[in-house]
C-alpha cells in the first residue's frame, strides 16, 4: 500500500504544470494604479463596489445588450514593472555601473471576461486577435493583452547606494482607464454577462525610492520580540 501512494505521489509531482505569472491588476506590466478623483480597478473592486453599475445593468430588456461604465478615460497614475532593486547592507556606500535598456513604450492593456457587445469593443479601439465574434457582434471568453509601439535607447550610468539603503529603479507614469460591465437579454431574460477594463498608458518614466534598511529591520525585529 506504502508502495502504491508512494508511486502516485511521484507521478503527480512529475506531472507539468503551467504556472502564471500572478499580476495583481490583471494588467501585464502594472502593478498598481491610483485614480486622481478615486476609484478602483476591476480586479480591486467587491461585490457591493458594482451597485451602482448593476441597477443600470439589471434593468431587463426584451431584446439586446445593457452597458454601464465604471470609469471613462480616467486619469490615473500607474506603477509597471521594477527595473533593479538593491540593498547596501554595509557601512560604506557602494557604487555600480549599470547599464538601461529603454523602450520608449505608447501602450494599451485590456482585460475582457464573460461575454462583451461589439460595440464596446469598437468604441474603445482595441484590436483583438483569433477572437470570434457571433453574429451580433459579440465577444466571449476570458482575454487579457496589450498592443504597443516602441524604440529602443541604451543609457550608462552609475548608482551609488549609501550604507544601509535600498534603492529601487521603477517604471511610472500617467494613465487613463475604461471599464464597464455588458449584459445580454433575449425576452426579458439574462442570457450573457461580461466586463471589460482598459489602460491607455500615456507616459512613461523612471523613478528612483530610498528606502532605510534599519527602520525596515527595527519594524521585522519588533514583530518578533513583542507577544
Amino acid at each position: 500500500m506504502k508502495r502504491i501512494l508512494i508511486f502516485i505521489l511521484v507521478f503527480m509531482l512529475c506531472i507539468p504544470v503551467n504556472v502564471k505569472a500572478y499580476e495583481p491588476t490583471g494588467h501585464k506590466g502594472i502593478l498598481d494604479v491610483e485614480f486622481e478623483n478615486g476609484g478602483k480597478l476591476l480586479a480591486r473592486m467587491r461585490q457591493s463596489d458594482y451597485q451602482i453599475v448593476n441597477s443600470i445593468v439589471n434593468k431587463k430588456k426584451f431584446f439586446g445588450w445593457r452597458t454601464a461604465y465604471i470609469h471613462i478615460n480616467e486619469k490615473a497614475q500607474y506603477i509597471g514593472e521594477t527595473v533593479f532593486s538593491k540593498a547596501n547592507q554595509t557601512d560604506k556606500p557602494f557604487t555600480m555601473n549599470y547599464v538601461l535598456k529603454e523602450d520608449y513604450k505608447t501602450k494599451t492593456t485590456y482585460t475582457i471576461s464573460g461575454k462583451i457587445s461589439g460595440q464596446v469593443k469598437a468604441s474603445m479601439k482595441i484590436k483583438l486577435v483569433n477572437l470570434e465574434g457571433t453574429q451580433s457582434g459579440e465577444i466571449s471568453g476570458s482575454y487579457t493583452g496589450s498592443t504597443e509601439n516602441s524604440k529602443s535607447e541604451e543609457t550608462k550610468m552609475t548608482i551609488t547606494i549609501p550604507p544601509y539603503k535600498k534603492l529601487t529603479y521603477r517604471v511610472t507614469g500617467e494613465c487613463y482607464v475604461t471599464s464597464g460591465v455588458c449584459q445580454y437579454y433575449a425576452v426579458w431574460i439574462k442570457i450573457y454577462r461580461g466586463q471589460f477594463e482598459v489602460i491607455d498608458v500615456t507616459t512613461r518614466y523612471y523613478e528612483l525610492l530610498e528606502e532605510d534598511l534599519w527602520k525596515s529591520c527595527g519594524l521585522l525585529l519588533e514583530q518578533l520580540v513583542l507577544p
